[in-house]
């Protein structure tokens, strides 16, 4: 039987694309539910309609840091509230979660999802209920990464200092008593910071790097970017000496955000990951955003799936606007034979692939 595994990450998911009055949501980042529809059908007909196939989804895969309830964006993340988060991006993303369902429903087919820093919700048990009876009751959840046949599969938050989650303490108790996510202090920052100023510029978030964009706004958007300098600074003074839960992570709020990138690079990380661990011979992180294939000696590899959404880059190298639809195929040969051809090793080969999905005559621009 074929068999293969396919990881994406990042879509970020939200309330969904449109509001209550039919104008379009400045939250919402996730505008290709059609295209995402494609690759899932894709993936489980034809030649795959009996393959062994399992659909990983590395890591924020749904931002719900950025998706209101009553209005409002709660840093106190109990259970009822991610619970309320999560059944508002599956009602606002019907056509994409019913597709999903029908994948998961296949002999064969499965779904597995791993946390990230947009998404620990799925540390609640009734939220994980939710998605396993929205999506199909053979979906699996992983905290830290996946690991399988000298592959490890994680979302790449837990390299970086402000969205480190202590995984010995998940949870603590929030000004009521009563549990909340212990979330790192970027988490934070997302919730009462990002959500403030992407109502006037939703795009201020899908910029690198960020020191360049602020640089430019400076010269081309000066009443903004004074805007956008106090209220970052203003929140580090305000975090500095609060009496929250998150107040012992951000002690040194200023010397953070010097040593931390919207951004980063995630290759250190990986090459880390296999030193540390002979038994792996490919590691596939996501969280960066940027699209990343890296060989290292011992035919050892890093992949980095990047993001589905629309990005800006200012870099020289990679000037311009530009949204790839990118994964990771992991392909398990045949007989001793991929692609027709016969391969000398039995491991998985890893690829990192573009979906072009259908021609569309006609497509939303938001």
């Amino acid at each position: 039987m074929k068999k293969i595994k396919l990881v994406l990450s990042d879509f970020h998911l939200g309330a969904g694309a449109l509001e209550s009055d039919g104008t379009p949501s400045l939250l919402e980042d996730f505008f290709s539910d059609r295209k995402f529809i494609e690759f899932l059908h894709f993936y489980s007909n034809g030649d795959y309609r009996r393959a062994d196939v399992e659909l990983i989804i590395n890591g924020d895969f749904i931002n719900a840091l950025q998706i209101e309830v009553d209005g409002k964006f709660p840093d106190g993340l109990t259970e009822d509230i991610c619970l309320t988060k999560a059944k508002s991006c599956v009602e606002g993303h019907p056509q994409l979660f019913a597709e999903l369902r029908r994948f998961s429903q296949l002999d064969n087919h499965r779904v597995v999802m791993i946390m990230g820093n947009h998404d620990p919700f799925i540390l609640w048990p009734r939220v994980r209920d939710l998605f396993a009876e929205v999506i199909g009751a053979k979906t699996q959840f992983y905290i830290d990464g996946y690991e399988f046949d000298g592959i490890r599969v994680e979302h790449g938050h837990q390299f970086e200092m402000i969205t480190y989650f202590d995984p010995n303490r998940y949870f603590v108790k929030g000004l009521r008593k009563e549990p909340i996510l212990n979330l790192p202090w970027g988490c934070y920052f997302v919730i009462n910071v990002m959500t403030r100023v992407k109502q006037s510029r939703p795009h201020v978030d899908k910029i690198f790097p960020f020191r360049v964009y602020l640089l430019w706004a400076l010269v081309t958007d000066v009443r903004f970017a004074i805007r956008l300098i106090t209220t970052f600074l203003g929140y580090f003074l305000v975090a500095k000496f609060t009496t929250r839960p998150f107040r012992s992570g951000i002690r040194n709020s200023l010397r953070m955000v010097g040593r931390t990138s919207i951004f980063p690079k995630m290759h250190r990380y990986a090459k880390f990951l296999l030193d540390e661990n002979l038994h792996l011979h490919t590691i596939i992180l996501g969280h960066s955003h940027h699209i990343d294939y890296r060989r290292f000696p011992d035919k050892k590899q890093y992949i980095n799936t990047g993001t589905w959404l629309k990005n800006t880059s200012l870099e020289v190298t990679d000037l311009g606007t530009q949204q790839k639809f990118t994964y990771a195929l992991i392909d398990y040969p045949e007989g001793g034979r991929l692609f027709g051809k016969r391969v000398d090793q039995q491991r998985p080969v890893t690829m990192l692939k573009q979906w072009k999905g259908e021609h569309r005559v006609i497509e939303d621009v938001f």
